[in-house]
């Protein structure tokens, strides 16, 4: 049991320096799109690959020594790179003929494989303390093949996740301006209150003679606000008091004038009666003198 698993590191070797053998030498003129695949088209492109299985790692009921032919061999690379085999040996008494196990790549594989580029890297686990444990030899698959098995691009697996949606500017804008005013306004106060207080840091003593400062020329605002107030009730009884006055005054002006307007309608009136009396004294004198012409021209006449 010891030997084959020996054997199998060695094939195992073996398959990995004709591997890189192969990633060394120069890439072929006519280069295959690269596109991610989905684990559902891995899975449908890794499904038709056991003829490539068992090229790659044959057994027969005639070969108990587990060994592989030169021409097989020589198939291994193209069979190796179109897919990802895992082989497991378990070469315990109860079965005679190694068992195969095909599995798909998972999308977690699928990354760093393509990461890394073409070449094609074999790793063995052996555990060379225990032989009832399974040897496993895990080839990856190449990215050529999966490309000319299926011509669709896959959608990228990295882009599928859901993206954080940042704040809008508007609402940093909001924020922003919160912070800006309370500590403008903070710092405006000290400045006002402290003149020092932009040279010396804010240690926790500081900061609390600087709060204490700060209620105590509050309750002085305060107090200037009730004698302000106080001050401020005084002027509005003074101002109801003018106010008294004027209205007072006002009646009174009010009052001379039609006084005022009484008087020139009298005086008008008086003005019409003279006008009158004059008029009547006029004709008065105008007919005295006509008698007086007519008596004196009858007097003539007589003597």
């Amino acid at each position: 049991m010891r030997g084959l698993a020996r054997l199998t590191q060695r094939r195992a070797k073996s398959a990995l320096i004709s591997e890189r053998r192969r990633a060394a030498r120069p890439p072929a003129t006519k280069e295959k799109k690269k596109t991610k695949k989905t684990l559902a088209q891995v899975l449908r492109i890794a499904a038709p690959t056991p003829k490539a299985s068992s090229s790659s790692c044959r057994f027969g009921p005639n070969r108990p020594d587990h060994t592989i032919p030169e021409s097989e061999e020589a198939k291994e690379p193209e069979a190796t790179s179109s897919s990802l085999l895992l082989v497991i040996f378990h070469p315990g008494p109860s079965s005679p003929q190694p068992e195969q196990s095909l599995l798909a790549c998972s999308a977690s594989s699928a990354a760093p494989s393509n990461a890394a580029g073409s070449s094609a890297a074999a790793t063995v686990k052996a555990d060379a303390l225990r032989p009832s444990s399974p040897v496993v030899v895990e080839t990856p698959m190449s990215e050529g093949v999966l490309d000319a098995s299926n011509g669709e691009e896959a959608p990228d697996e990295k882009g599928s996740h859901a993206a954080v949606v940042p704040p809008s500017w508007d609402d940093l804008m909001e924020m922003l301006k919160g912070l800006l005013l309370f500590h403008v306004t903070l710092s405006v106060v000290l400045l006002l209150l402290c003149p020092g207080y932009s040279r010396h840091p804010l240690h926790d003593a500081t900061r609390e003679q600087l709060f204490k400062r700060l209620k105590e020329q509050l309750c002085r605002v305060e107090a200037e606000k009730e004698a302000i107030r106080a001050e401020a009730d005084i002027l509005k009884k003074e101002k109801e008091a003018l106010e008294g006055q004027v209205n007072e005054a006002g009646q009174e002006n009010l009052q001379l004038k039609r006084e005022k307007k009484e008087l020139r309608a009298s005086l008008a009136a008086q003005k019409k009666e003279s006008e009158d009396l004059l008029a009547g004294l006029a004709a008065q004198k105008e007919e005295m003198e006509a008698r007086f012409a007519a008596q004196k021209k009858e007097m003539e006449e007589e003597y």
